[in-house]
């Protein structure tokens, strides 16, 4: 089998995958609508706090840093 090159657009999801672990905070940080600096650093502290290990997993599987 033959390797080959895939070019992708600019703006793929697959170039972007830290976007798909950052809308969950993002969202959070939106909803909290922070407008101090320690209620934003309250806010981030929650939101990233909000991550399961698993969750954490399933982004690195979803990303094909799958740990054999």
């Amino acid at each position: 089998m033959a390797a080959s090159i895939r070019f992708l657009p600019a703006c793929s999801p697959d170039l972007k995958l830290i976007q798909m672990v950052f809308s969950k905070p993002e969202a959070y940080l939106r909803k909290m609508t922070a407008s101090s600096f320690d209620r934003l650093t309250l806010a981030t502290r929650i939101a990233m706090d909000s991550f399961t290990p698993d969750q954490c997993s399933n982004f690195f599987t979803k990303a094909y840093y799958i740990a054999y």
